[in-house]
């Protein structure tokens, strides 16, 4: 049951529900009497009060009560009782019971004490002969009194705790008029409704010397109602309020604990000031020095434009489109705006098990120890902040912007927790600097409205919601939980700054910076996105730590020495340049018709690594002049799409590492320009390979026909223990050989060797015809590897040797189609093994398209030459070779040079 309830009665004092009455008085004189005005009553009238009388309103007055109240009829009802109480009412109901109470109109007092406690005290006052008046408001409003001084003293007191002017236009000396040794004394704010004013002229209210109106050093003020104030030169150490299309103009505001003063009654107040509040339709506070709050813990600035609904008609009826507009309300400052609290409130401030700096925000010990700025519906602060020893909590929703672009948030042992809403139209712009131990948070939340709408809010995740420059040193700690911020960052001593998963950082514009330094300073972010980039620093010493996931690059044109993450990409055309050598320690992928390129001739490709080439993309070392070397164990992947370029001198691979090549590749998706296909073309030249001390390189297609990217001739070498493995390797002997011969390499084949055209003469590119005669023997130093045995299907050539040498040159180019550097011959006359070898893989197939050169004589006996187009292994020797090769297996070696030495 409330406190105020009592069932032996109808109704007590203290009940909340009170009839309001309304009294309309022409004039109420007072002679040596006492006028109270109490609970849910408003007084309209003149009220004439002479020597000796008392008028209060509301405050610490006697109210009087029936305690029969509804049950003052009895008998039979012909008899009246009645039983009245009077008493006064207790302090939290006062405060209630001063809003109840209202007066319009005029006093004309003489020699009359008026007390009034109540919220609307609207009088026009005419206080004469040591009249006195002791007000919680007074307010003096034009627009009701508008002609005559609203306040006029003589020989009288006056002390105001709220002084309200309404209707004030430019002076305020024709409203108020002092005289005769008269006081007018306010103590606590200054209020302006519908008002201009210049606050300058504050001391000459009452037209007189400055010493007849008096006002505390340390006051709030209070302007409203499309009021324009200025006070240039006006400095307030106090609580601040703009509201409804208002603007004011000040020096600085000071916030802090003014201690304890003494009111009328001499009864101790506590007088903090620690608050802001710019509220409504365009509402602008702008301060030309600064604001400050002085060891405030708890801080609180509000700044809340207004929405408006537009267009014609009627809630039910509507006329036109309406939308929805949001009109802003300004902070600003020229100095900044500096909040200070007690002690440091940083790192260093622990709470529970574990818990630190923001962490401690909603536990017990923190109530009334945390500061807020809060931005609703178009609220703007263009102000740069920083904050000393404090915790802030900051919240913006998505019509407001925090601080602005080139302005920064300073945090100094302090802890702030930014969080914004997602869905507005742009990020929130502003540099953060973090120093000594604080500890900031980036936070976003988004309306179930948003949430429920997928692609709006996806979108919203998409789009950056912080932009700015990030600072931060002396082992402060920087935690962002945002999808996506656009930023430059410089950490130092310690500092670190923690993208959570899923998060991106983007580079972009003039925010193209990481510089990390000292022990124990991270960067800690999953993906970096470098966004049309013309520069790029990138500096991070040996004692940081960088640590990347995704390094990409959109578009844009970069270069740096050294790159970051375990995957780097470009895309939509980015251009990329590796200018300081050293190691590509990450997977690397190119695409979107971008470039990566290094300005040193030789660069390393981490063990283990994969280079992806696609999208008409290109992967350049030293102007395709260079040297791609991978000298660490673990399985190196290296392929491209085709129409990209892998362009390179050489690739080198040592210290038994193993590297997969994979060149031209098909398209995944094949793009299409008016309905007709694209089909890609192959921009891929060969390379140099060189494998060293047991390393493996693994080529899926490998074309001798094929030039270098400097148009010439192209090697493979291999040491004893290394190898060069080919998927598919073909061979046009119509065509050019652009593989230096003999090959000094080991050679494997996994699935297929293709020759065509063989036996085609290109006496003009080197196959030259051998002359008849040429010894036999000659040819067993091209020998490749040891003679395979002879097969149990091979039949022996009857075929004369003069003239098949006659015929196809057995000892000329024509069919030489790959040659190993050869072993040497012994003096007993049997190989050593001492040269390159090439092994088949089991299953691999051996295609063969002799030239339309190759021709016999016809068996028709007319003697004319005719094309085998069947085996015939009496009449050719080349086609008895195919046999053998057709027997041999894995590990078997094979002699891959057609001469007499086959032939018996």
């Amino acid at each position: 049951m409330p406190k105020w309830m009592d069932l032996s009665r109808p109704s007590t004092l203290e009940q909340p529900d009170w009839d309001h009455r309304v009294f309309k008085i022409g004039t109420i004189d007072l002679q040596n009497s006492r006028l109270d005005v109490g609970r849910e009553a408003t007084l309209e009238g003149k009220i004439v009060a002479h020597n000796g009388s008392a008028i209060n309103f509301g405050g610490d007055i006697e109210h009087y009560i029936d305690k029969k109240d509804g049950e003052n009829t009895t008998g039979n009802g012909f008899e009246y009782q009645q039983e009245a109480e009077k008493a006064k009412l207790e302090a939290e109901t006062q405060k209630i019971a001063n809003q109840t109470i209202h007066f319009k109109g005029e006093i004309d007092a003489t020699g009359t004490t008026i007390n009034s406690s109540i919220y609307d005290f609207n009088a026009k006052l005419d206080l004469k002969n040591n009249a006195k008046l002791n007000a919680d408001f007074l307010t003096l409003d034009r627009e009701t009194h508008k002609t005559g001084a609203i306040l006029a003293m003589n020989n009288s007191t006056a002390e105001v705790k709220n002084l309200i002017f309404k209707g004030l236009s430019g002076t305020a000396n024709d409203i108020v008029k002092i005289d005769g040794g008269s006081k007018l004394n306010v103590t606590e704010s200054l209020g302006f409704e519908s008002s201009t004013f210049d606050l300058d002229k504050l001391n000459s209210i009452g037209g007189g010397n400055g010493n007849n109106f008096t006002k505390p050093t340390n006051y709030d003020l209070f302007v409203k109602d499309k009021s324009n104030i200025t006070g240039t030169n006006t400095a307030i150490t106090g609580n601040v309020g703009v509201m409804n299309e208002s603007t004011l103009t000040l020096q600085s505001i000071t916030l802090k604990d003014v201690g304890t003063t003494k009111d009328s009654t001499t009864t101790e107040t506590s007088s903090i000031k620690n608050s802001i509040l710019v509220d409504g339709k365009n509402s602008s506070l702008s301060v030309s020095g600064k604001i400050s709050s002085q060891a405030q813990d708890n801080t609180l600035i509000v700044v809340n434009g207004f929405r408006e609904t537009t267009g014609g008609g009627t809630r039910d009826v509507v006329q036109g489109q309406r939308q929805e507009v949001v009109h802003s309300a300004t902070l600003s400052t020229t100095g900044g705006i500096e909040l200070t609290g007690t002690e440091k409130r940083g790192l260093e401030t622990k709470c529970g098990d574990s818990r630190s700096g923001v962490g401690c925000f909603d536990d017990e010990s923190m109530q009334g120890k945390i500061s807020n700025i809060v931005l609703t519906t178009g609220g703007k602060i263009e102000s740069n902040l920083k904050a000393t020893n404090l915790q802030l909590n900051v919240n913006v929703d998505k019509d407001s912007s925090f601080l602005g672009s080139g302005k920064t948030l300073e945090s100094n042992a302090s802890s702030v927790a930014l969080n914004f809403e997602l869905g507005g139209e742009k990020e929130q712009e502003f540099n953060i600097t973090a120093k000594q131990k604080s500890h900031i948070t980036l936070t976003a939340h988004a309306k179930e409205a948003l949430a429920k709408d997928t692609a709006a809010f996806e979108k919203a995740l998409e789009s950056s919601q912080y932009k700015g420059k990030i600072t931060a040193d002396n082992g402060s700690k920087i935690d962002s939980n945002l999808s996506n911020i656009t930023a430059s960052v410089d950490l130092k001593g310690g500092a670190k700054l923690n993208v959570a998963n899923g998060g991106i950082l983007t580079l972009k514009d003039s925010l193209n910076s990481i510089n990390l330094s000292g022990a124990n300073t991270a960067l800690n972010v999953g993906t970096i996105v470098a966004e049309k980039l013309q520069n790029l620093t990138l500096n991070v010493t040996d004692n940081a730590k960088f640590n990347v996931t995704n390094f990409v690059f959109k578009s844009g044109s970069v270069e740096a020495q050294k790159f970051y993450g375990q995957n780097v990409w470009l895309q939509e055309g980015a251009s990329v340049t590796l200018s300081g050598g050293g190691t590509i320690a990450h997977n690397l992928y190119i695409d979107g018709k971008s470039s990566f390129s290094t300005n040193p001739n030789d660069v390393l490709l981490g063990g283990g690594k994969k280079l992806s080439i696609g999208g008409e993309s290109t992967f350049k070392v030293g102007s395709g002049n260079g040297t791609l070397s991978v000298n660490e164990s673990g399985e190196t992947i290296i392929q491209t799409e085709i129409g990209s370029k892998l362009e390179i001198n050489k690739l080198l691979a040592q210290k038994g590492s193993k590297v997969y090549v994979s060149l031209d590749l098909d398209k995944v998706e094949v793009e299409k320009a008016d309905s007709v296909d694209k089909k890609p073309v192959s921009q891929q030249k060969n390379f140099n390979i060189d494998a060293k001390a047991g390393s493996n390189v693994y080529v899926n297609v490998w074309d001798m026909n094929r030039t270098g990217f400097d148009g010439g001739n192209t090697s493979l070498k291999t040491d004893t223990d290394s190898r060069i493995h080919f998927g598919i390797l073909k061979h046009d002997m119509a065509k050019t050989n652009h593989i230096t011969s003999p090959i000094k390499a080991n050679l494997s084949i996994s699935q297929s060797l293709t020759l065509e055209n063989v036996g085609k003469a290109m006496a003009s590119s080197g196959n030259k015809v051998a002359q008849n005669g040429v010894n036999p023997g000659a040819a067993s130093k091209m020998i490749t590897s040891e003679i395979a045995t002879t097969p149990t299907n091979q039949t022996h050539s009857q075929s004369d040797s003069l003239k098949l040498q006659a015929q196809a040159g057995t000892n000329d180019d024509r069919f030489h189609a790959l040659k190993l550097e050869g072993n040497t011959m012994g003096s007993n006359g049997e190989v050593q093994n001492t040269g390159k070898n090439l092994t088949l893989g089991d299953g691999t197939r051996i295609e063969v398209k002799l030239d339309s050169s190759i021709k016999a004589e016809s068996s028709n006996g007319g003697g004319k030459p005719e094309i085998f187009s069947s085996i015939n292994t009496t009449r050719l020797f080349l086609l008895e070779a195919l046999l053998i090769i057709a027997q041999i297996r894995e590990s078997t070696l094979l002699l891959l040079m057609v001469t007499r030495h086959y032939i018996g």
